[in-house]
C-alpha cells in the first residue's frame, strides 16, 4: 500500500489528527455505537458541504439548517446534495442505507449487530460498490482486521466515504455573491 499522505498545511495537520481521533474511536465502538457516530460523521460532513455551496443568509442566521427546518435532516442533506451535483447517484444509495442502518439500530433495544438479518443485507448492499477496486479489501483488512465480517465492511465503506466527503469540502469552492444571477446583467450596467 502507498504511504499515508503528509499534510501540508498547519489546517491540513489539524484536520488529519480530529480524523485519526474520530477514527480510533470508530474502530473501537461497538457496532451500535459505529453506526450511530459513523453516520453523525457523515451527516456533518454533508451539512458543511452544503454550507460551503450555498451563499450566507444575509441575516447572518442559517435557518435552513435547523431543527424543523428545510435541511436539518440527514435525508434531506443527502437529497439536496445529490441534486445539487456534489456527490453522485450511487453516493447518495450508499448514504440512505447507512442512514436507513442508523435509524434501525436507534430503535432497537437491544441485539444490534451489523451481521445479522437486513442489517447484513444492507452492508453487503453497501460493501457492493467498492468490493470492485481491488484495493479495498486490503483496506479493510489493514484497519479493521479484528473485527467480524460485517463489522469489518461497514467500517471500512463508511470511512472511504467520510473521507470522500472531507476531500468534497476541501476541494469544493464556495459560492460567493459574484457567481449568483443579479436582477440586472452587468452588460447592461457599461
Amino acid at each position: 500500500m502507498a504511504e499515508e499522505p503528509k499534510p501540508s498545511t498547519e489546517r491540513e495537520s489539524l484536520e488529519l489528527q480530529l480524523f485519526n481521533q474520530w477514527h480510533k474511536e470508530f474502530s473501537t465502538e461497538s457496532d451500535r455505537a459505529a453506526v450511530i457516530l459513523g453516520a453523525a460523521k457523515l451527516d456533518l460532513a454533508l451539512r458543511e458541504l452544503l454550507v460551503k455551496k450555498f451563499l450566507p443568509n444575509p441575516s447572518g442566521q442559517d435557518d435552513l439548517f435547523d431543527t424543523d427546518k428545510p435541511i436539518s435532516t440527514f435525508s434531506a442533506r443527502i437529497n439536496v446534495a445529490y441534486r445539487l451535483g456534489l456527490i453522485d447517484k450511487q453516493f447518495a444509495y450508499s448514504l440512505h442505507l447507512i442512514r436507513r442502518i442508523r435509524n434501525d439500530f436507534a430503535h432497537e433495544a437491544v441485539g444490534a449487530e451489523l451481521g445479522s438479518g437486513s442489517h447484513w443485507d444492507r452492508v453487503k448492499g453497501l460493501a457492493a460498490a467498492f468490493r470492485k477496486n481491488k484495493h479495498f479489501e486490503d483496506f479493510a483488512s489493514k484497519y479493521y482486521s479484528k473485527l467480524p465480517e460485517a463489522s469489518k465492511c461497514f467500517r471500512a465503506v463508511l470511512t472511504v466515504m467520510v473521507v470522500r466527503l472531507e476531500g468534497a469540502i476541501g476541494s469544493s469552492l464556495a459560492v460567493g455573491d459574484d457567481d449568483a444571477w443579479g436582477i440586472i446583467p452587468g452588460t447592461w450596467m457599461e
